[in-house]
């Protein structure tokens, strides 16, 4: 079988123009007639929704409105009869495309295995890995803070895990936390590792805030995240509580950061003096109201 040729476009977002940014989005493949042979584009779920960390919650959903656009757009394009795709040399232009997608100038190639093309296109001009929802509701963090814990006995000793206890009497509800401990033996205090989704962050988020807002009285709120994944989101979650409530501390407790090293410190010279049986007493005696 000879070789049978074809072009391809890569299908960009501009989330703005003036600071003429763009990001790859998908591939559009044609045969050496113009007709469409294939296509490929991101979910709307995409974490590569991380590259617009500087833009606002607004655009982040234009963002997934394109793509959702974009895609339905492109399953149509089987009906050439509804739409007007023009191609004149290298320049591809297809009516009704949301303004803010870019199609670049096509590419000519050739091959014996069209079917393997559009996989390898993607890999390099978008990214596959880029394809799939980042399930991982379970934080790095957490997972090394439990090992660290663990080696070290503080959940036998000093740590009570998963506590459920309410901040106050009149409280509708009733709060969950990765840990408790008592500093300086009395101050009841809380650990939580935050979530390495969008959605998670989220729902962290107005959590946390709802629960600081009653935290008065109490000891620290203590934040551990990893620095892998929305760095960016965390640290801003970690300063709006912060403005608000002093007794919040954090660490990014990566292998790769120097705060690992002070959260260690911080667990042999704080934690260390809790007392695991103690938080329990105290929580029943005081946070587990009829």
């Amino acid at each position: 079988m000879g070789r049978q040729k074809y072009t391809f476009t890569v299908i960009s977002y501009v989330p703005d123009y003036i600071r003429n940014e763009q990001i790859n989005i998908g591939i559009i493949m044609f045969d050496s007639s113009n007709n469409i042979i294939d296509f490929s584009i991101l979910p709307e779920h995409t974490n590569k929704l991380n590259s617009l960390l500087n833009y606002s919650e607004d655009s982040k959903r234009l963002f997934k409105e394109t793509l959702k656009f974009t895609k339905f757009m492109l399953q149509k394009l089987s009906q050439p009869s509804l739409f007007n795709i023009e191609i004149s040399k290298k320049l591809v232009t297809i009516e009704g495309l949301p303004e803010n997608i870019m199609l670049s100038p096509l590419t000519y190639g050739a091959t014996k295995n069209i079917g393997s093309v559009l996989d390898m296109l993607v890999d390099t001009y978008v990214g596959k890995e880029f394809y799939y929802r980042r399930n991982r509701a379970v934080a790095n963090a957490t997972e090394i803070v439990k090992s660290y814990f663990k080696e070290n006995n503080f959940i036998n000793n000093n740590l009570l895990p998963n506590p459920t206890f309410k901040p106050y009497a009149t409280s509708p509800v009733s709060y969950k936390a990765d840990y408790a401990y008592l500093n300086n033996q009395k101050n009841f205090s809380i650990i939580n590792s935050m979530p390495s989704t969008d959605e998670g962050l989220e729902r962290f988020y107005q959590k946390i805030a709802a629960l600081s807002a009653r935290f008065d009285g109490y000891g620290d709120m203590i934040f551990l995240y990893d620095s892998d994944d929305f760095a960016t989101e965390k640290k801003q979650i970690i300063s709006d509580i912060s403005s608000t409530n002093s007794r919040v501390k954090s660490f990014d407790i990566t292998n790769k950061s120097n705060e690992f090293e002070s959260f260690k410190d911080f667990s042999n010279t704080t934690i260390r003096n809790s007392n695991r049986d103690a938080v329990n007493e105290y929580i029943t005696k005081n946070m587990r109201y009829a």
